[in-house]
Order: structure tokens, then sequence, then C-alpha cells
């Protein structure tokens, strides 16, 4: 069995529609279980509905308790000896549980991915996947492996298709009991290096069955001092890499200065007039930490033939002009 596992917070607009995007897998033997975390809209009503409609879906009520606590808390109610997770205004196509379900088997993977396809939400209401469907070569699905450190270490260069998203179907033994960390923004970020370095192998189908919604409000389209938690998930990352070894160590530098050009970036060409009370002295520290950073390591990605091409211009480009130079730039490319 699958269990899908779908944590919902004031999602209820979306949340039928994605629930649906389950019930109509081609793969029958299934369970999704909503974890409702504390929400004050309608998701209530609309969950009471989804049970009732279908036995299939089992619905959890808990106190607000944050996104990775609610996946915790799905993962332990669940019965499925795979796992997938669906953010609540999110959707997958017909195919996605079946086709990664085969894959993981036929090449006895722990982990079974697949690409992901960004969609505004107005569209994603009225998307059907037949786009996804028609996509098939030679009647099958593009698919390749790698060991769980050969994925980690392309997702931390952020080369191809590898991402830190639980866009993918997990044999449960990999998870653990609570693979989230609580009270964290990039909780995936921090979560997935963990679970690849327990899996043998995983695979890939090539093939964009999960839809991503693009919200306004979501914290990958706005400036706020959380987001700089990641800088402390990936500078974590660069302590445990580089005592797992040497090469995934290298590939955790790069990961976290690339977030320190990103945040940087973001920082320097914020509206500061949109700041809140306080938040400007959180973000002169939160600048002061990563232009610190980003001249510490910014000749690193020079001489790191895996680095990303657009890595390595940045950094080139930092060494011509500067942070004077680069703050240009993020103004043109933010704004």
């Amino acid at each position: 069995m699958i269990s899908v596992v779908i944590p919902s917070y004031n999602c209820g607009e979306y949340l039928s529609r994605s629930v649906r995007s389950v019930l109509r897998q081609d793969f029958c033997d299934l369970e999704v279980v909503v974890v409702d975390d504390g929400s004050n809209d309608n998701t209530p009503e609309i969950c009471a509905d989804l049970s009732a409609s279908d036995e299939r879906v089992h619905v959890f009520r808990i106190e607000n308790s944050g996104l990775s606590y609610a996946r915790n808390y799905g993962l332990r109610k669940s019965s499925g000896e795979y796992i997938f997770f669906l953010d609540a205004d999110d959707a997958i196509t017909p195919e996605c549980l079946g086709a990664l379900y085969d894959a993981m088997i036929n090449t006895a993977s722990d982990i079974a991915c697949c690409a992901t396809k960004r969609v505004r939400l107005d569209k994603l209401r009225d998307w059907s996947g037949n786009d996804v469907s028609e996509k098939r070569f030679n009647g099958r699905w593009k698919t390749d492996c790698l060991s769980g450190e050969e994925y980690l270490e392309r997702m931390l260069y952020r080369t191809g298709y590898p991402n830190n998203q639980p866009t993918k179907l997990f044999k449960r033994g990999v998870l653990g009991k609570s693979p989230f960390r609580l009270k964290i923004y990039y909780e995936d970020l921090e979560a997935l290096p963990r679970i690849l370095l327990r899996a043998k192998r995983v695979v890939t189908v090539h093939a964009p069955f999960y839809q991503y919604s693009m919200r306004s409000g979501s914290i990958t389209h706005t400036m706020t001092p959380k987001r700089a938690d990641v800088l402390k998930v990936t500078g974590n990352l660069v302590q445990r890499m580089s005592n797992y070894n040497m090469r995934l160590g290298k590939a955790s530098v790069d990961r976290f200065l690339s977030a320190n050009f990103n945040i940087y970036g973001l920082i320097t060409a914020r509206d500061k007039s949109r700041d809140k009370v306080g938040d400007s002295e959180k973000y002169e520290e939160i600048e002061a930490y990563t232009a610190e950073t980003i001249r510490r390591l910014v000749k690193r990605p020079l001489f790191n033939r895996k680095s990303r091409l657009e890595m390595r211009l940045t950094s080139l480009f930092i060494l011509l002009f500067g942070l004077g130079g680069f703050r240009f730039l993020a103004k043109l490319r933010y704004r």
C-alpha cells in the first residue's frame, strides 16, 4: 500500500483538488492521510466531505504545530509500506504513483522521484494532466538510477533534475520515525540528505507528475528574516557532509555558498520601506554574515569542476567587480 500524507493549514480552497488528484490514480492500493494542522478556514468541512466520499481518506486534526510536525504526525498515522508526501495546494497526475511504484520495484530502489512542473494556482484548478500523459518514450517513461550518495551530490550542486523537495515515493524504512525537524523553514533541505544516505538506490522517472503551485505569499516568493534559515540549514550541512566524506563536503560548501549568494542578493535588493518593525536590524546582521561568507568562499567554485556554470560566473563577477557590482545585479534580478 502507498500512503499519501497531505498536511493542510488553511488550504481549504485547494485541498479538495489535491486529494482528488490522488484518488483518481491508476494505482489503487492507496490511502490518503490528511492532517489538518489547526486550520481556521473551511478545511474541517472540506475534510469531512472528502472522508465521507471515499473510505481511503483518513483525516486527523491537530493543534497548529507547523509543516514538519504535521508531516511526521501523518507518517505515524499512515499504514503503507510506501510513503508519498503531497502539499495541500499541489496535485499529481493520474500516472504518478503507479509509475513511481513500478520504477521502484523494477530497479530495487528505496526512493523513486519524478520531475515537478510549476503551475499558477489559477491554472492548476483547470489542469487535467493530459499534457504529461502524452510525453512517453516508446510507450515507457524514461528512467535512470543513482546511488543515494550520487543523488545527494547532484542535489547539493543543483545540477540537472535532483531537487530537495519531498516529491518522491519512499520506502518507509528510509524515512525513520520523524524525518522532519521542527520549527525551521527549509525542512526538506535539512531532512533529505539524511534520508538519501540511507538509500542504496534512487530511481528517477523523467516526467513532471508533480504539479507544484506558485502562490505569491509563499516563502519562496517573499523575503523575510525566516528565509535566512537556509543559511543555518546549509551551514549545518557543511559540517555533516564534511564529516561523511570529502566528496559530499565539497558539494555542501557549494550549496552553502549558493544560499549566501541568494540571500545576500534578496536582502540588498529588497524595498527597505516595507521592512517590518525590528526587521531592519536582523537584515543588517544577515547581510554582514553573508558578505563575510561570500568573501571567504567566493574562489571555491572556480577550482571545483562540478560547480554549475552560474556559480563560477557569479564568483568571477564578484572577484572582478566586488560585492558592489553584485548588489547592482541583484537589484536588476530581484526587482
